[in-house]
């Protein structure tokens, strides 16, 4: 074989981005020692590092579940406790679907005591752990629905 040498400083020279010294370090100091790059880079990386505290199954029909409703896990939360005292002829009512779905999907015993037992960033959760660890945390929820 033929040995290939590289020239690193010219590759530097050629590639390289100049780097202005004061500014990287003030972006560290506000990101928290982290340079811009790199916290983008570890939030993006955290995003993909989602916790899913029910089955699979569960956590995928209750995903669905919750995208029709087209707003964030908490409001849909905070609506569906909500909604709970308000008039039948509302417009805010669960279809009959909507509920034999949420209750089909509802977490067994094992699973609401992974979920009330979880003490990190519910941020972390994916979407159907997330709704279900919001409801929990209002324990008269599952009682009621």
């Amino acid at each position: 074989g033929e040995n290939l040498e590289v020239d690193f400083e010219q590759l530097e020279e050629l590639f390289s981005v100049p780097v202005d010294r004061q500014a990287a370090n003030d972006s560290r100091r506000l990101n928290g020692g982290v340079s811009g790059v790199d916290f983008h880079r570890r939030r993006s990386s955290d995003r993909n590092q989602e916790i899913s505290l029910l089955d699979q199954r569960k956590c995928l029909s209750l995903s669905i579940l919750l995208r029709q409703f087209r707003q964030p896990v908490e409001h849909t939360v905070t609506w569906l406790l909500s909604s709970r005292s308000q008039d039948e002829n509302s417009d805010n009512q669960l279809t009959a679907n909507q509920l034999k779905e949420l209750l089909k999907n509802l977490p067994d015993s094992n699973e609401l005591d992974r979920i009330t037992g979880y003490h990190g960033d519910p941020e972390r959760l994916d979407m159907a752990s997330k709704f279900v660890y919001l409801l929990a945390q209002n324990k008269q929820s599952f009682v009621d629905i």
